[in-house]
């Protein structure tokens, strides 16, 4: 409650403020939710808000809102915190500061010059400067500091003060924003045919990821925050590092490219929505769309639909992008209904146009390039199982694409684009099973079944029984259509003992004809 008049008055004017500034008076919804918070307050009515009361009072829900189903107030009250943060921060220390604690809606006004004339022997506020190395190694959590005890009101004021005053750099929160860097000089054009990987949210300069791959600071991008992602992410096959950033927010990319059609991937971790996670929520808490040049690339996506799961890496595939006539491919991220779009990464490689390019990928940690001038990509898009490498290689040309191996239960969730067909070629090797091998046995030792997108490519598949004296097979499918997210789903199921893969590849079926 405001203390007095001239109390009342200065509160009634940061009000004002606020709601006039661009982190507020933008957004429609936080501007009724802020209105509604401080008018309860006025008039000494904060104690009974609870988030139905917003949802309907405030964003015009109706009465039969559920909020177990709709996280539309947490998502809104996240934000509405987030840009008190900022308008403060841009506007200094003095004057009154309105702020709206965690699991609270009761505003709280801070006069800061009443609490500076409290302040005994002031020290000066330390700037955490966060610097990018060239690995990719996540910088270390924030370290909460001590609790300011007070015995007496009036100092217990200045302790609350100084606690806001570190807010920003004392989160438990498992995404932390970071201060957007610094504008970068012109941006050089790249090279005609190199790759351009891009780590969202991340600073600008140079990372190399675990498997030699160069990545990018967020030198392209316009709108949107950095977020530095602290949650643990089920990788998939990808470096972990890459999901450590995330742009969030409606966002545009202005990326310059060669002339030419390339192939566009990007990566996403929900580590925001769901179990367990700050916004809690699930599936449609927000879905979005992305566009290309001003067209839709991909419509109505959900990442928490596609997983299932929050913390899970996964990819989209775009096929034929193409530079703008200013020389620039324009990527857009736009929100559809609740919550907020975001991204990780952005890969793009010079493509074939209408086609995906072949998708080749061996069961191990580094790359191989075979006899034809193929590059085999490390094990990646894959979910369970346990992974090895082998001593030795089958004596077959190529035997290095053998060499690692999956085995157990486990599926591959590969990015292809609808609306063509597809051919798979799986590769096996039996090398523990069988006479004179460590693991012994022969024919029905090993039994296992492979599906793609529900679809039955192997039943009690035995490849003992189906190989030659080195036990090495490639079985081949064609006519292959991916699921409505554009992916091959391939599940590899255990029978008896475990079902094994050495490596995978994918290539659009007129390539291959």
């Amino acid at each position: 409650m405001h203390t007095g008049s001239g109390t009342y008055e200065l509160e009634r004017e940061a009000l004002r403020a606020l709601l006039s500034s661009p982190e507020i008076s933008r957004s429609p919804n936080l501007t009724r939710i802020l209105n509604y918070l401080c008018g309860k307050y006025f008039a000494g009515e904060s104690a009974e808000v609870k988030e139905y009361h917003i949802a309907l009072e405030a964003l015009g829900r109706p009465a039969d809102f559920d909020q177990k189903k709709d996280s539309i107030v947490r998502v809104e009250m996240h934000r509405l915190r987030r840009r008190l943060k900022e308008y403060h921060e841009r506007n200094g220390t003095a004057g009154i500061q309105l702020l709206i604690p965690e699991k609270s809606y009761i505003p709280t006004f801070i006069d800061l010059n009443a609490a500076a004339a409290l302040e005994v022997s002031p020290k000066p506020l330390a700037m955490e400067v966060v610097t990018e190395q060239t690995s990719l190694v996540p910088p270390p959590a924030p370290k909460r500091s001590p609790a300011f005890a007070l015995a007496v009101l009036g100092v217990l004021a200045v302790g609350i003060f100084f606690s806001l005053r570190h807010w920003s750099t004392n989160t438990s929160a498992a995404n932390v924003r970071q201060e957007e860097p610094a504008a970068s000089p012109t941006l050089p054009m790249p090279p005609p045919g190199d790759e351009i990987r891009i780590l969202c949210g991340r600073q600008p300069g140079l990372y190399v990821d675990r498997y030699g791959q160069t990545w990018d600071g967020d030198r392209y991008s316009k709108g949107g925050e950095a977020v530095q992602v602290q949650a643990p992410v089920m990788a998939t096959g990808f470096d972990r590092n890459v999901f450590h950033g995330m742009r969030v927010g409606h966002q545009n990319y202005n990326i310059p490219l060669k002339a030419g059609r390339y192939q566009m991937e990007m990566l996403f971790a929900e580590t925001e929505y769901g179990d367990g996670n700050p916004l809690e929520g699930g599936e449609l808490s927000r879905p979005f769309r992305v566009l290309v040049n001003g067209k839709i690339a991909i419509e109505e996506f959900d990442v928490i639909a596609e997983t299932i799961e929050p913390n899970i890496a996964m990819s989209r595939m775009v096929t034929d992008v193409s530079p703008a006539s200013d020389g620039m491919v324009h990527i857009e991220l736009q929100a559809t209904s609740t919550g907020e779009p975001f991204v990780n990464a952005i890969i793009l490689k010079p493509g074939i146009p209408g086609r995906v390019l072949p998708i080749r990928m061996v069961c191990r940690t580094n790359r191989y390039k075979d006899s034809k001038g193929h590059i085999w990509e490390p094990d990646h898009y894959f979910r369970g199982g346990s992974a090895i490498v082998r001593p030795t290689t089958p004596g077959v040309p190529d035997g290095e694409v053998y060499r690692g191996e999956r085995f157990g239960k486990f599926t591959y969730s590969i990015p292809v684009v609808v609306g063509a067909k597809y051919q798979a070629s799986l590769y096996f090797w039996e090398s523990w099973m069988g006479a004179g091998r460590p693991g012994g046995g022969g024919v029905g030792s090993r039994l296992f079944s492979v599906y793609c997108n529900t679809a039955q490519l192997l039943h009690r598949y035995d490849l003992i029984a189906d190989s030659g004296p080195d036990q090495v097979k490639v079985k081949t499918f064609r006519n292959l259509e991916p699921d409505r997210n554009g992916k091959l789903v391939f599940l590899f199921d255990a029978e008896i003992n475990k079902a094994l893969l050495n490596a995978i590849e994918i290539v659009d079926q007129s390539l291959a004809q």
